[in-house]
């Protein structure tokens, strides 16, 4: 998905009655720099870096390790579970750099 400078875009996320309540809430975003984050209408904070590029380790084959994003090409944003739905949940992603962008990946994890 690409985005171009203050462009917004909305994403629908379905869960599960059998992923929630969790404790423990984050996403990983394959996008550049500088994306804001909002789940359900709050705002939701990233970290500096992630220390990886994913946010659980997968099997990796030598194709998959070339395929594999740069961690500084990736954001992290912790996420209060509490913000989350059974049902329908809405994110909203934010270019908020001065180039467009592209969402390459985005992935949820869950505790």
């Amino acid at each position: 998905m690409k985005l171009a400078v203050g462009e917004s875009a909305q994403l629908k996320l379905r869960l599960p009655q059998s992923a929630l309540p969790a404790t423990r809430a984050m996403i990983l975003a394959h996008f550049g720099r500088n994306l804001d984050l909002t789940i359900n209408g709050q705002s939701v904070t990233s970290r500096s870096l992630p220390l990886a590029s994913d946010i659980f380790p997968p099997y990796l084959d030598e194709d998959s390790i070339k395929r594999q994003p740069k961690r500084e090409d990736c954001g992290i944003f912790d996420i209060n579970p509490k913000l989350l739905l059974v049902g329908e949940n809405e994110i909203r992603l934010t270019n908020q750099s001065e180039q467009e962008q592209t969402v390459n990946r985005f992935d949820l994890g869950l505790w």
